[in-house]
């Protein structure tokens, strides 16, 4: 069963309402402008009641949400259930969550996926720039330049004063991909994030394998911020990755299969001098993460342990250093498998999730196929949190 915290956001092309990501300008800033900011999915109820501490939500077929979702209630009374809601079971009509609320329901209620809560700061045609509302954090700006058909140009920036007019720049220019070529064929692709930071991984090969099983592995690439171990934290830590080339089929840049440092920047070295550093995204206790190194085996053999059958995970973090690779932040959310061949010998297909191991077991995390050429290995997210 989820938990209750609304914390983590995911957004998929198979949700209901959900913008289709294809080779045309303008569908990945469509997609990131919903899962940031808008949500998706509206839909007015049809009825609504709770019963021992359950409210049920009657919507009309077709209206279907996922379980696990977050959504976001307006219009009812009473006004505790007006808010974000994990959904804990759902069908063809009505949706469930957890409420302390007590006595009927009334009102013109609306029901929509919610979004991670960010904000548009500039827009433009087929362009935009995003920033974080949750004040506890940098609130970093991402520029996003969404005029080409296959790829976005993303920027990240200290500060803006208009569209394309920032100071502070790092990791300029970066390519995220969003199909291998120019058409209106739907691509797969999966979204996770919270009020800092978030995951954007695309398929864009999918179409070309012919929506093949083989063929969902993803290219995913992060902007944020990393929880850090720093007592003070780390102002200057805000993370950006994306591929170098323009080219569909490189990985640079993605999170669980990439090589070396390439598109991958902090702001800042940890005390705020200089710009953007160039850093390494490695497994904490495994050494540094090279091309396809999720496939190979990290130490613990098979899944299941023959030992005793658990999940066998490690943190993500950024180093600047392949001598002890000391962590410099730790990617929210984001684990590497330490097993071998989990896609063959696990059994698992793109979006299966399963239930964390040991402190993570309340939690349900996904399995996210990554490569740049069908799939090469995988990553684990926690699509529930809090990630921090």
């Amino acid at each position: 069963m989820p938990t209750n915290s609304t914390a983590v956001k995911r957004i998929h092309e198979s949700m209901r309402g959900a913008p289709q990501l294809k080779g045309a300008a303008g569908t990945g800033v469509a997609l990131l402008d919903a899962f940031l900011v808008d949500g998706w999915g509206l839909v007015t109820a049809s009825g609504a009641g709770i019963s021992a501490g359950v409210c049920t939500i009657t919507v009309g077929v077709g209206n279907d949400f996922e379980a696990g979702a977050v959504i976001l209630v307006a219009g009812a009374t009473p006004a505790g259930l007006n808010g974000e809601h994990r959904v804990q079971s759902a069908d063809a009509t009505t949706i469930t969550f957890n409420t302390d609320e007590t006595g009927p329901v009334s009102g013109t209620i609306t029901v929509k996926y919610a979004s991670c809560g960010w904000e548009t700061i500039y827009t433009g045609t087929n362009k935009r720039v995003y920033r974080s509302r949750d004040i506890g954090g940098a609130r970093r700006y991402l520029r996003v330049n969404d005029t080409s058909a296959t790829y976005m140009r993303v920027y990240g920036y200290n500060s803006m004063s208009a569209l394309e007019t920032g100071s502070g720049n790092f990791g300029n220019a970066l390519y995220w991909h969003k199909a291998d070529s120019a058409g209106s064929t739907p691509m797969r692709y999966d979204c996770f994030g919270d009020s800092m930071a978030f995951l954007y991984a695309p398929a864009p090969y999918f179409a070309s394998g012919g929506g093949a099983d083989n063929y969902t592995a993803a290219l995913p690439m992060f902007f944020g911020e990393q929880v850090s171990d720093a007592a003070s934290g780390d102002a200057w830590a805000t993370l950006i990755t994306g591929s170098t080339d323009p080219y569909w089929g490189m990985d640079y840049g993605a999170i669980g299969f990439t090589v070396g440092a390439t598109g991958i920047y902090v702001e800042r070295a940890a005390g705020g001098s200089g710009g953007a550093v160039n850093v390494y995204i490695v497994a904490d206790g495994a050494g540094t993460v090279t091309s396809g190194a999720v496939v190979n085996d990290r130490g613990f053999g098979s899944f299941p342990s023959a030992l005793d059958g658990k999940l066998r995970l490690a943190r993500a973090h950024t180093t600047t250093t392949t001598t002890n690779y000391a962590a410099r932040g730790r990617l929210p959310g984001v684990y590497w498998a330490l097993h071998d061949n989990l896609a063959s010998y696990g059994g698992l297909v793109a979006r299966d999730t399963v239930p964390g191991p040991d402190a993570l077991s309340s939690r349900r995390l996904a399995w996210l196929p990554v490569g740049s050429m069908g799939k090469a290995g995988g990553i684990f997210i926690d699509q529930e949190g809090p990630w921090r």
